[in-house]
């Protein structure tokens, strides 16, 4: 049973998209396409994102330098996580302005 759980959560879920996109008479694969143009589509989406990854490296950066002390390799870490973050949120919405 537990090695099933995750094709059931994914059954689950594919399940919902078809039952909201039959409700817009649409096929999923369309609903979906047109939900995520409208959201990737728009300028500026990518802050709140970016504002939420930043915030929580910085509570774990927090947390693990109070539990361990300060380490530069945490530090650094924590930066390149957060780069990579907003890199490819960057890219996503380029990424859907261009063939979405």
């Amino acid at each position: 049973m537990r090695a099933a759980l995750p094709f059931l959560v994914l059954g689950a879920f594919l399940l919902l998209f078809h039952i909201r996109a039959r409700r817009e008479g649409k096929t999923a694969q369309q609903w979906l396409r047109d939900r995520n143009r409208a959201t990737f589509s728009r300028p500026g989406w990518w802050r709140l994102p970016a504002a939420w990854t930043g915030v929580v490296l910085v509570v774990f950066f927090v947390f693990a330098t109070v539990v361990d002390g300060f380490r530069w390799l945490l530090l650094a870490l924590c930066v390149g996580f957060g780069v990579v973050a907003v890199v490819s949120m960057a890219l996503v919405g380029w990424w859907a302005r261009r063939f979405l």
